[in-house]
């Protein structure tokens, strides 16, 4: 994955560099290192998509919530 579509994954899920990188347990120099670098990791990418997987789940549980008490 390319600089530019990692930055653009962060920005559609709305997570900003540094939120990511605490989430990963990087400290925020060596992300926005490996952004400014294009030396994106495996382990970010995977690191990505599980938060883009919870955001997924969070949002399905608030729809089930809010059906529930429809």
């Amino acid at each position: 994955m390319s600089s530019d579509e990692f930055k653009a994954e962060l920005k559609a899920i709305n997570l900003s560099v540094k939120d990511f990188a605490a989430k990963g347990g990087w400290v925020y120099q060596s992300v926005t290192n490996a952004i400014s670098r294009d030396k994106i990791t495996e382990q970010m990418v995977l690191v990505l998509e599980m938060i883009k997987r919870i955001k997924e789940l969070e949002s399905q549980v608030a729809g089930l919530k809010a059906l529930i008490k429809g």
